[in-house]
């Protein structure tokens, strides 16, 4: 059994095999079904690193790593840990130490992991941060494409108005309540409602175009690992709020060295590269050598919309979304 996202990746292989924590990793994967992604800098873990685990290839859920450390009477032993930003206990030394159980047994180890449910069992919960920033992707653009809000404040009643309205609706005062002025109101603020309605049948429609079909999610995260997948928002035209937004995978994510195998996108981000040079927007690392941190940006000649969530962490990723015309 590969313990490793990429059976193909060696290193990877070879430095899970020589680890201190080598019997944690494989039966933490085979009971979570985890694989090992990459390794993290930890600087107070053997060899300063740990393992990364994600769930569906991509998904990071915690660490794993040994730390060598000495008894009272001078002796060195392994305590094993497990780092998970899903769990908190309600003190440690440190916030890292919050989120981190330790034990001098794998077994001891394991059974904690179990009962704390410190690796949840959701698949929904632990893509919730990622699905959350499409979302605020797709309400970037509708900024971008001029989608406007209702507000009452903005039909101009007086609370006196509203209330004498309120009494007509309900029958408790004669028609004549009703002045010409708050009919005269009345009338301008449906009037702008409409109008908005309207502008933003359009701006939905364009919406849709771009996302309810299908359209490439690509991440980087500060492991400089990089991801894609596809997939659609299922109501684009009816959600209410930006974290009302669903989605559903055409096309599930998974781990890539590079986007030359999908050359739609690859022409989106060559074309997205050389305008950014154009305007000197070059100082920006890039995460997996493609995507910039600490840019959220919405490019309307391009159909491309990215966001940054501000972490530097394997946990924190840079997504970016386009859309695609042929996701067979």
């Amino acid at each position: 059994m590969s313990y490793t996202v990429k059976e193909t990746d060696i290193n990877l292989g070879l430095a899970i095999a020589t680890s201190e924590c080598k019997t944690l990793i494989r039966e933490i994967c085979f009971k979570y079904d985890l694989k090992v992604m990459c390794t993290v800098k930890r600087q107070d873990a053997v060899d300063e690193r740990a393992f990364l685990l994600v769930r569906d290839g991509w998904n990071p859920i915690g660490e794993v790593y040994a730390r060598t450390l000495r008894d009272d009477d001078g002796n060195h032993f392994n305590e094993y840990s497990f780092y998970s930003h899903f769990y908190e206990k309600a003190r440690g030394k440190s916030v890292d130490d919050k989120h981190t159980l330790r034990s001098k047994k794998i077994s001891s180890l394991m059974t904690t992991i179990k009962k704390m449910k410190a690796i949840p069992s959701d698949a929904v919960a632990t893509t919730r941060r990622h699905t959350l920033q499409w979302a605020e992707n797709i309400s970037s653009f509708e900024g971008k494409l001029g989608l406007q809000r209702k507000s009452v404040s903005d039909a101009g009643f007086h609370a006196s108005e509203l209330q004498a309205m309120m009494e007509h609706v309900l029958g408790e005062s004669p028609n004549t309540n009703m002045t010409a002025t708050i009919q005269d109101k009345c009338k301008i603020a449906l009037d702008k409602y409409k109008e908005i309605d309207k502008l933003n049948a359009s701006t939905r429609e364009d919406l849709s175009r771009l996302f309810d079909t299908a359209f490439y999610v690509v991440g980087a995260n500060h492991a400089d690992v990089l991801v894609v997948g596809i997939a659609r928002c299922t109501n684009t035209l009816s959600a209410s709020s930006r974290s009302a937004y669903d989605f559903e995978m055409v096309k599930p994510i998974k781990q890539v060295e590079n986007v030359e195998e999908f050359p739609e996108l690859l022409s989106v981000l060559t074309m997205w590269k050389i305008q950014r040079e154009g305007e000197g927007k070059t100082r920006n690392k890039l995460l997996a050598g493609i995507l910039p941190t600490n840019v959220s940006e919405v490019n309307k000649e391009l159909d491309l919309v990215i966001d940054y969530d501000y972490g530097t962490t394997a946990y924190h990723f840079v997504w970016m979304m386009t859309p695609c015309s042929n996701p067979s």
